[in-house]
């Protein structure tokens, strides 16, 4: 496979990858009102507990400077709190507040749907795959 091919499967995969994710995660977003970069914030803090702004927005992609329009909302409407670093005032930290079951229910959510796609899936096919996207992911670290 040379350059150009790989490019292209790339940009393929990147739109089949986007639509399936938004597609498995629409359900959520529309029932607790979320886009999906607050989604992905707050499942990546549910993951995390706690990062600080600067962490998320490398996890997320999204630019510094971008993070407080995203993390407003959720904190006005009680999902996440933001807290400045007693250390160092230019840090924020920010970790979820009561809303961990909520998004223990997103998840919850994700997993029903998910669940009966990997049932009828054989183990070697799924275990294929994850080794094909590990090997993936290491060659996209590298670009």
């Amino acid at each position: 496979m040379d350059a150009r091919e790989f490019a292209g499967m790339m940009l393929d995969l990147e739109r089949i990858s986007r639509a399936s994710v938004e597609s498995l995660f629409f359900r959520s977003c529309a029932q607790y009102e979320l886009s999906m970069n607050e989604l992905r914030l707050l499942l990546e803090l549910h993951k995390a507990g706690r990062c600080t702004v600067g962490e998320m927005s490398d996890v997320l992609g999204i630019l510094r400077g971008n993070m407080a329009g995203l993390a407003k909302p959720l904190e006005r409407r009680g999902w996440i709190r933001r807290r400045r670093s007693l250390e160092d005032e230019r840090v924020v930290f920010l970790e979820l507040t009561a809303a961990e079951a909520k998004a223990e229910g997103i998840l919850r959510q994700v997993q029903e749907r998910f669940a009966p796609i990997l049932q009828n899936e054989p183990p070697e096919t799924a275990e294929a795959i994850l080794t094909g996207l590990k090997s993936l992911y290491a060659l996209l670290a590298q670009i």
